[in-house]
């Protein structure tokens, strides 16, 4: 397999169906900037899946197009290395999950790349008990917000019966007070799912963090709660 062909060969896909309309479009939704081709929804699926076809590859043959692919600035490119993650969910194994930990210290550095790596990939390979969230636990030590985010947003698919909300909870303790937007996001919607199943658990937390948490994390939280509930986690 010619890694760099393949690389070119998507890059130039993507450069002669780019649209700046979309571009526009969609711009306003990344604060930290938006490089794209602009692609209509369902072209770089489509795209990866012909290349998936005609190689007839394992994953493990992609990791090195991956990591040419996740570095470059250009939306698409990272998008199309999520893809064949995607497409090749079946054959995950540890090496997948290593992979996958290295982008987020080369070139995961939006919201929409990182929340997807966490909700398709990162969670298959915590329901195939491939990795447990010990694997995730010193991806909050890290100097790159995105993982540090990954770290929480890969907690709302972890709960479960072998990991329950106080353990979750307990988790998410160290990234309480993080300075970074993107991780308060993460944080609060985090506590606001786990609101949802176990609210007497997240209250009691929360009650803990309201004087000192940042007040977004408690704003996102508390979003689904009704008014009068939400005044309860005032900063007093």
């Amino acid at each position: 397999m010619n890694h760099q062909a393949l690389f070119h060969e998507i890059a130039g896909f993507c450069e002669a169906n780019r649209n700046p309309e979309l571009v526009e479009k969609y711009s306003r939704y990344f604060k930290e900037g938006y490089d794209a081709y602009g692609l209509q929804k369902g072209l770089l699926e489509a795209k990866i899946q012909e290349i998936i076809e005609r190689e007839q590859a394992k994953l493990s043959d992609y990791l090195p197009l991956c990591e040419l692919l996740i570095p470059e600035s250009k939306y698409e490119l990272p998008s199309a290395a999520i893809w064949f993650f995607i497409k090749l969910k079946q054959q995950y194994t540890r090496d997948s999950f290593l992979a996958i930990e290295s982008w987020f210290d080369s070139g995961i550095n939006n919201w929409a790349h990182c929340d997807a790596v966490c909700m398709e990939l990162i969670k298959l390979h915590l329901r195939k008990k491939i990795i447990s969230m010990e694997d995730l636990a010193h991806w909050r030590l890290s100097s790159r917000p995105f993982k540090r985010r990954a770290s929480l947003v890969s907690m709302i698919y972890a709960m479960n019966d072998a990991y329950p909300a106080d353990s979750v909870l307990a988790f998410t303790d160290p990234l309480m007070q993080d300075k970074e937007r993107v991780v308060q996001q993460g944080a609060g919607w985090l506590l606001r799912e786990t609101w949802k199943k176990h609210p007497s658990l997240t209250e009691a937390f929360l009650f803990r963090w309201k004087n000192t948490a940042p007040r977004l994390i408690i704003q996102y939280a508390t979003e689904k709660m009704s008014k009068e509930e939400k005044q309860r986690f005032r900063k007093d």
